[in-house]
């Protein structure tokens, strides 16, 4: 191996690849051949490895004095302590969130969407501590990660009592006070979170394993949280959609049956413009796309939906013609300087309206118009492509779903008109 060193061989590399793999297999390494920090980790082995022979030649030339070859080994010798190594404990937690945050592969995220993983890197920063291995951390852990977070209080950065208080005080403070709790649905979504943030190590090879992978919270019902509106609840809510709105028909007076007879998601109708209703294949239609102020859940949400025929004998034709500037709001006595902010004012004042004076069962809300028009899509007996058309819903995963530039609007148009609610009594709010 001298003779190696020395000469330069081929097989010194061999050797050096080899003592690598035993490296990383004895200390538990997160790292293998292949793996983007494999290269450097190589250049390190090669390094000692180096040193390591370069003294042996001195003892075997009889050089009695310590000499260093490479700096990196300064402090290392037969009568220093042990090197603690990072190799030993891998990644650290923290190590992990900060090199997470600021992966440019996460720059296209929206505000929101990185907002949503503040709360379960918080909760387990608290469960396990920031030193942690992120390899050592348990599914046991995660669990009771999730756990903690289902037993937060709604909206607790509102309340004074809890600034300043960690996550772990929080909750116990809201089992005392009996405060209402995170929906079902909320602590999934962050559970799902917690697991995309191991699945991110997974990927750079920082741990092999997702602890947080399938955690469901024990809580709760089983019962879907989003239930389509009943025609009772439907025929209640158009009998007293003039008592809400008063006398203007405003935004409060079309959202719901703009939604109703599209099955559009509330930002997309709260947010349209003048600009954004338009004639097409000599179709009134809504053309929803993304703009600098108005983004959309998903890429399918960007479409053409037809306006429905309901919505022109109710007179939408005439809110479409009237003063509204090209560009302007179509709905702009509802408050809300961004689209966001819209749509919570507008979302939790019809959330009230629903529960105080249409006495409607628990989980029935704005989105249950969509869920209630794709049951009518349904009787209607649409086809798939025509419900994913209009709705926005996304595509299958068939390579056959490539092809084509999809239906005509006009057809489409065709599809809408299809959709009904025999039972349902519009007497109340024809236009006079």
């Amino acid at each position: 191996m001298l003779a190696h060193l020395e000469n330069g061989e081929d097989d010194w590399g061999t050797h050096i690849h080899g003592r690598a793999v035993q490296i990383a297999a004895k200390t538990r390494l997160q790292i293998k051949p292949g793996d983007i920090y494999w290269g450097e980790f190589i250049d390190l082995v090669h390094r000692a490895e180096t040193e390591h022979y370069r003294r042996r030649i001195d003892r075997a030339r009889q050089v009695h004095a310590f000499r260093v070859h490479d700096r990196l080994f300064d402090q290392i010798h037969d009568g220093a302590a042990r090197p603690t190594l990072s190799s030993e404990t891998g990644n650290s937690l923290s190590d992990v969130i900060d090199r997470f945050e600021n992966d440019p592969h996460r720059a296209h995220l929206t505000e929101s969407a990185g907002k949503k993983y503040l709360i379960p890197l918080a909760a387990l920063r608290e469960v396990v501590g920031d030193d942690i291995s992120i390899s050592a951390i348990s599914r046991v852990q995660c669990a009771e990660t999730v756990d903690m977070i289902a037993h937060l209080p709604t909206n607790y950065t509102k309340y004074r009592e809890f600034t300043g208080k960690s996550l772990r005080e929080i909750s116990e403070m809201a089992a005392k006070s009996g405060r209402r709790l995170l929906a079902r649905g909320t602590v999934e979504v962050y559970a799902h979170h917690l697991s995309a943030f191991f699945n991110f190590a997974i990927q750079k090879g920082l741990c092999e394993t997702n602890p947080a992978m399938r955690l469901t919270p024990k809580i709760g019902t089983t019962q879907s949280e989003r239930l389509p509106f009943n025609m009772e609840e439907l025929n209640r809510l158009v009998s007293h959609l003039s008592s809400w709105c008063g006398d203007q028909r405003g935004g409060r007076f079309w959202l719901p049956l703009i939604a109703l007879y599209s099955g559009m998601r509330l930002g997309e109708i709260i947010w349209l413009t003048r600009a954004d209703i338009q004639v097409v294949d000599g179709v009134t239609a809504f053309v929803l796309s993304r703009t600098d102020d108005r983004s959309l859940k998903t890429k399918g949400a960007a479409r053409v939906v037809p306006v429905h025929p309901v919505l022109i004998t109710l007179g939408f034709a005439s809110l479409i013609e009237g003063s509204v500037p090209a560009t302007g709001r179509l709905f702009s006595d509802l408050s809300g300087k961004t689209q966001k902010q819209a749509v919570d004012h507008f979302q939790k004042r019809f959330s009230y309206w629903l529960k105080t004076h249409i006495k409607v069962r628990n989980g029935v809300s704005f989105h249950s118009f969509r869920h209630t028009f794709r049951d009518a899509t349904r009787d209607a007996e649409l086809s798939i492509d025509a419900v994913r058309a209009i709705g926005g819903w996304s595509r299958g995963s068939g390579i056959e779903e490539r092809y084509g530039q999809g239906a005509k609007i006009s057809k489409l148009a065709e599809w809408m008109a299809k959709v009904r609610y025999p039972e349902l009594d519009l007497t109340s709010v024809m236009k006079k």
